[in-house]
This record gives structure tokens, C-alpha cells and sequence, in this order.
């Protein structure tokens, strides 16, 4: 819509699919920008991505000495939501604040392992290990038994993630003579992988002030 007006929405959207069927990507951005005074605007914008790859890389391992390389399809959400305020006092003096939550979640399955890397098409650089995966430990690890002799030749834990985080930065700029201008910046950041490690309520706080001094004209 019209940005000139004190409500403005757009829609930003991008997608793209890989050669031979690999893997395919969608990000949707909504943003809604408010102007409730000459001097502040306000935008929330909520972020979603879908992306999936049938090549991702897991690990390598060396059962019998011979380095085995195995990749999984991983399919991944991240929802976030971005919200921006800035507020000018004066021409010289303004305020900036960004607040960023986002979870992002991953899941892996059609696990298979590379047997001809030098293969022209994707599906015959690998060999699939569907039927010599099993879950172990109630699903936090995985066995393969290749030659289904009952004892495992690999084993791998669960590559799944659910990670969250919070980002935040407050901007203070100060232009106290003309070219020359005092940022003072903090930064916050705290997160976790679920279930592994709790929600970091404390965070890394980064203060940072930037001076820049104009010397002569």
C-alpha cells in the first residue's frame, strides 16, 4: 500500500525449487509500518520460511577403517517476528529499537550415504539406508545395519533440532555538532536448542559506544 500514508502493508515472498527434484525454499514476509507521529514509526513484520533439501549433510564415519559419509533430507520451518521502533527527538538526537524472537525447527529422515560422488544425477550419488536405519534410545540416536548381521556399523545421534532466540539491539544517535555523531548500542541475545539446554534468561548483553569526529570542513 501507499508507504506516504501513517498505515502502510506490503508482502514480500521468494521462492525457488533445486534441479532434479533436491529441495525446494519459500520465505513470506508480511510487514505492517504505523505512524502515529510525525517523529515515530512503528513495524512489526512476521517471517516465515519452509525449506527442505534431500542432500544435507549429517556426518562422517569410519566403520572398518572406510569413511562413510551420510546425508539426510532435512525439512525446516523459521517463524520470526521482527519489530522496529524509531523515534526522533530532533534533527540530531534519535532513537532506534529492533526486537527479533524466532524458532526455527528441524527434522531429518531418508538418511543414505554416498556411494558414486562423481554421478551426474543426484539419485545415484547415494545408496539409501531406509531399510538399516533404526531409532535407538527411544528415538535420540540412530543404528545402521548395512548387512543386517544384528550389530550396528554406524551410529549417529538424532540430527533434529528446535532451536529459539531473541535478539535486540537499542541505538541512541547523537549528532552533536554537524559530522560528527555518538552512537551508544545495546545488544542482547539469549536462546537455547530444545530440549538440550534451557531458555538463557540472562543472555549476552553487549555494550558498544562509536564515535565518529568530523575534523575539519
Amino acid at each position: 500500500t501507499d508507504p506516504r500514508q501513517s498505515v502502510n502493508l506490503n508482502v514480500w515472498a521468494f521462492g525457488m525449487r533445486f534441479d532434479e527434484d533436491a529441495g525446494h525454499r519459500l520465505n513470506v514476509e508480511p510487514r505492517l509500518t504505523v505512524r502515529p507521529l510525525e517523529r515515530a514509526d512503528v513495524s512489526v513484520a512476521t517471517g516465515i520460511t519452509w525449506f527442505t533439501t534431500e542432500t544435507q549433510y549429517v556426518g562422517t564415519f569410519a566403520p572398518n577403517d572406510t569413511a562413510e559419509y551420510v546425508f539426510g533430507r532435512l525439512r525446516q520451518k523459521t517463524v520470526s517476528v521482527t519489530t522496529r521502533l524509531n523515534y526522533t527527538f530532533n534533527p540530531n538526537l534519535s532513537l532506534q529499537l529492533y526486537a527479533q524472537p524466532f524458532s526455527s525447527i528441524g527434522r531429518y529422515d531418508r538418511f543414505k550415504a554416498v556411494s558414486n560422488p562423481s554421478a551426474q544425477d543426484i539419485g545415484d550419488r547415494f545408496d539409501s539406508l531406509d531399510e538399516a536405519v533404526q531409532p535407538l534410545n527411544g528415538g535420540s540416536k540412530f543404528g545402521v545395519d548395512r548387512d543386517t548381521d544384528g550389530v550396528d556399523e554406524i551410529q549417529f545421534g538424532n540430527p533434529d533440532f528446535d532451536f529459539r532466540q531473541l535478539r535486540s539491539n537499542v541505538v541512541l544517535r547523537w549528532e552533536f555538532k554537524p559530522g560528527s555523531t555518538l552512537f551508544a548500542v545495546w545488544s542482547q541475545n539469549r536462546g537455547a536448542v530444545l530440549p538440550t539446554s534451557p531458555f538463557d534468561l540472562d543472555g549476552t548483553n553487549v555494550f558498544l559506544l562509536k564515535l565518529s569526529y568530523w575534523l575539519a570542513r
